[in-house]
């Protein structure tokens, strides 16, 4: 049985701008952290978790509330998923908190299983806040088996502490800015990480219409309408990416807007594989004079360029709602 999990960090709060260390202290999300709260919403709103599990503090609680908006699931609150309990360290300046621990802070900032036993005066240690993160987790599927995809509204700490170890995890650690998505499996007792597939795409309107390719599932031979873009590679800046195949995938130059950009996070089945997306969405226009279509060299489920209606974006573009939506709020962008 393997069981799906989506884990958050929460938006911002004022001691996450200001670098005061928060742990178990009660801190509300600014207006910058509601409003990534409201983004991460529409990012994942296609990902329909079977239950909801967060933090029992405000920022955690509110960021989850960003998903609630498009999910119909249940929410259960919970101290075991609170942030690391950081001691004497909460409410200090981050310069303080070096001034606190003196070298014992490159145990802190390092990501070495032998640093693992760290914690600040008064707190916990990273073992034992990984240690009562995953008791609870797993604790939950086993009375709940019916949840197989499960949303977790958490902390910084504890994301990086549920992903320590994990392969396919960069030697430094995840990455963890405000509302920040990662994905974990477990399966027979142990866990692993899902690497997602970072993509990017142009939304190209000219004359009320929007460029796309057909394409057909070579397992399903199900047809689709997709938006010209692919795999961003290593070092490649995420807008480079979405011009150069849209040249590829179409045949047309566009410039893309880097200040215009949106990013949805969804599952997509191809090929008979399941994939997680992470994609960035970039308005763009035509470089050069428009032109009719013309047929291009491109793999083998390419059916050919079409400009479609805006006014169509429902019959082409449904079968991802968040992609749908995401293409509506560009077009309407200035």
């Amino acid at each position: 049985m393997t069981y799906e999990f989506l884990f958050f960090r929460h938006g911002e709060t004022d001691w996450n701008h200001q670098q005061i260390f928060q742990g178990h202290t009660d801190i509300p999300l600014n207006q910058k952290g509601l409003a990534q709260a409201e983004d991460l919403g529409q990012r994942i709103q296609d990902w329909h978790p079977d239950v909801v599990l967060s933090s029992d503090l405000i920022r955690a609680r509110k960021t989850a509330d960003g998903g609630l908006k498009y999910w119909q699931a249940p929410v259960v609150i919970s101290d075991q998923l609170r942030e690391m309990n950081l001691g004497k360290a909460e409410g200090l300046h981050r310069n303080e908190v070096i001034k606190l621990v003196g070298p014992d802070w490159v145990k802190w900032v390092s990501p070495g299983e032998n640093d693992e036993n760290f914690g600040f005066p008064g707190g916990e240690t990273k073992a034992e806040t990984r240690l009562r993160v995953l008791t609870y987790l797993e604790s939950y599927i086993k009375k709940n088996p019916q949840h197989k995809r499960i949303a977790v509204s958490t902390h910084g700490g504890v994301i990086r502490r549920v992903t320590h170890g994990l392969k396919g995890i960069p030697k430094d650690g995840v990455p963890i800015p405000n509302c920040v998505t990662y994905r974990l499996n477990f399966e027979a007792g142990s866990w692993s990480f899902i690497q997602d597939r970072r993509r990017a795409s142009t939304v190209v309107v000219y004359n009320n219409k929007i460029l796309a390719f057909k394409a057909k599932d070579p397992t399903n031979h199900k047809h689709y309408h997709f938006l010209p873009g692919g795999k961003v590679e290593e070092g490649e800046e995420s807008h480079v990416c979405a011009t150069r195949e849209t040249l590829e995938e179409t045949g047309y130059q566009v410039l893309a807007q880097p200040e215009q950009k949106l990013t949805r996070e969804y599952d997509f089945e191809w090929d008979g594989q399941l994939y997680w997306s992470r994609t960035d969405f970039f308005k763009s226009q035509l470089k050069d004079e428009y032109f009719d279509p013309r047929p291009v060299k491109d793999a083998s489920y390419h059916l050919g360029v079409e400009w479609v209606s805006v006014g169509d974006l429902e019959k082409y573009f449904s079968y991802t709602m968040s992609v749908k939506n995401g293409i509506q709020i560009l077009v309407q962008s200035d």
